[in-house]
C-alpha cells in the first residue's frame, strides 16, 4: 500500500512540474473582405511534448502584433484538450476597422489592391512573433484518468 501512495505521489508531482506549453506552431491567417465587415481568421497550433498529461481547457488571450510590436488587436482563445505528442489548433477571429487592415496589409506583405477586392485571401503566413499568448489557464491531468473520464 505505501508503494502504492508513493507512485501515486510521484506521478502527481511530475505531473503538475510539467511546463505549460506556450510555443506557437505554424500560424496563418485569413483575411474575409467578402461581407460588410473585414474579418481576420488566425489559427495557430500548440504541442503537448509530454508522455503522460493531459492539457484540459487550455485558453489565454492572443495578442496580434505586428513586427516593430505595435498592438492590432486582442481575443481569447480555448482549446478544449490537448493530448500527449499531439498538436491542437485554436481559431480566432477579430473585427478590424480599415486603419488597422492596412497596418495589417503592410505587415503582412499584402498588397492593396488585394485588399480592394470583395474576396476572401487565405493561407496568409504570418511569423511567431506576431502572436503572443497571454493568461494562460490550464487544467493538468493524467492520461489515464482522462481516458477512464474521471
Amino acid at each position: 500500500m505505501k508503494k502504492l501512495i508513493c507512485m501515486i505521489f510521484v506521478i502527481f508531482m511530475i505531473a503538475s512540474c510539467t511546463q505549460t506549453p506556450k510555443e506557437i506552431i505554424a500560424p496563418l491567417m485569413k483575411i474575409d473582405n467578402t461581407g460588410s465587415v473585414t474579418k481576420v481568421i488566425v489559427e495557430f497550433s500548440i504541442y503537448n511534448d509530454t508522455s503522460s498529461v493531459v492539457f484540459i481547457d487550455y485558453s489565454g488571450e492572443m495578442t496580434f502584433k505586428t513586427v516593430d510590436g505595435k498592438e492590432l488587436f486582442k481575443k481569447d482563445f480555448k482549446i478544449p484538450k490537448i493530448f500527449p505528442y499531439t498538436t491542437e489548433t485554436a481559431v480566432v477571429e477579430s473585427e478590424l476597422s480599415p486603419d488597422k487592415l492596412a497596418i495589417l496589409a503592410e505587415a503582412s506583405q499584402i498588397e492593396k489592391t488585394e485588399l480592394d477586392k470583395k474576396s476572401v485571401i487565405e493561407d496568409v503566413f504570418i511569423t511567431e512573433q506576431m502572436i503572443s499568448l497571454d493568461k494562460i489557464s490550464v487544467k493538468k491531468s493524467d492520461i489515464k484518468d482522462v481516458l477512464k473520464g474521471k
